[in-house]
């Protein structure tokens, strides 16, 4: 989980959650799958960003990160299994998709399954979320996750 409350550099934060979300196609134990980020926005060198705003600039870090097909495939991976990429497919059905998913083409693995991250948006505080972000979803699928504070 990353907790997102306020930084001193918005665009290193953003390429940095961009980064940590793509690598090795969010198949590791240490990549963020849960994005805590207050409701009402955070503050930010710039001055105040709302929730909306960092979900839409952090799918645009990732965009951008992952535009080229060449350096995208170098820094996700493949899919290790088809049951990561039927919880990738499935994830726009958990709420509003901020980010979708692509898939990527390898050159030098044209039969690899590389897919980019997606970016679900759920509201903390609805019931019928919660088992969406409370619940491990092993992939390159991760929640931007509108809470209180």
């Amino acid at each position: 989980t990353i907790v997102v409350d306020s930084t001193d550099d918005y665009r290193g934060m953003l390429a940095n959650v961009a980064f940590s979300l793509s690598l090795y196609s969010g198949q590791m134990c240490t990549t963020p799958q849960n994005l805590l980020i207050p409701r009402d926005g955070i503050t930010t060198e710039d001055g105040a960003k709302s929730y909306d705003e960092v979900v839409t600039d952090i799918a645009a870090a990732v965009t951008g990160l992952l535009g080229d097909d060449a350096r995208a495939a170098a820094l996700l991976g493949a899919l290790v299994n088809p049951d990561v990429r039927a919880r990738v497919e499935a994830a726009g059905e958990l709420g509003e998709v901020a980010l979708p998913s692509r898939t990527v083409a390898n050159a030098e693995f044209p039969d690899a399954v590389v897919r980019t991250p997606v970016v679900v948006k759920l509201d903390g505080t609805k019931t019928d979320e919660d088992a969406a972000y409370l619940s491990e979803c092993f992939g390159p699928v991760s929640f931007a996750v509108a809470v209180e504070s």
